[in-house]
């Protein structure tokens, strides 16, 4: 078993926007003007789904290259629905996070449409994130006063 910790830092700038960094990059996640934000980046739902997409496309291509198929462009959308009422403190049954995620990958290239759905079948199997989204993971939070 090859175990990675992974290590993100994330600094609070504003009550709505926040520096995240690890390995020396960084990104600002922040709130649209309307939820009382400055509008300088992405919401933390639109990082989720950005990762997502990425990590898709990321083992999309690895295992398109590991297959022999060439890839000429690769495009993926990839869409959320979430209720936000609990979010700003109205009661309601529903979930505070995405109770839907719609993933759609366009693919430019040479193969056929049964090869293609088979790479991201795979692609689905063997990424991370999406891993992480349809399974349970263990999750420990703490806070300590400094």
């Amino acid at each position: 078993m090859s175990i990675m910790k992974m290590r993100v830092q994330a600094v609070s700038e504003t009550p709505t926007r926040v520096k995240v960094g690890t390995r020396g990059f960084n990104i600002i996640i922040d709130e649209p003007e309307q939820m009382g934000g400055t509008n300088l980046g992405m919401t933390p739902v639109e990082g989720l789904l950005s990762t997502y997409s990425a990590c898709i496309s990321i083992t999309f291509r690895a295992i398109a290259e590991q297959m022999n198929i060439k890839i000429d462009s690769l495009n993926i959308i990839t869409t959320g629905l979430m209720d936000n009422d609990k979010f700003r403190g109205i009661e309601t049954d529903q979930r505070v996070g995405l109770y839907d995620i719609n993933l759609k990958v366009d693919v430019k290239t040479d193969a056929d449409q049964a090869t293609i759905d088979k790479i991201l079948q795979m692609a689905e199997e063997k990424c991370p994130v999406t891993d992480n989204i349809k399974n349970e993971t263990p999750v420990t939070i703490s806070a300590k006063i400094i």
